[in-house]
């Protein structure tokens, strides 16, 4: 697996899911 997919892949989540 690279790296930068598991990167991208939690900056997609908090994008998707913000913190409130």
């Amino acid at each position: 697996m690279d790296l930068n997919i598991v990167r991208l892949r939690q900056v997609l989540k908090l994008y998707n899911d913000p913190p409130h």
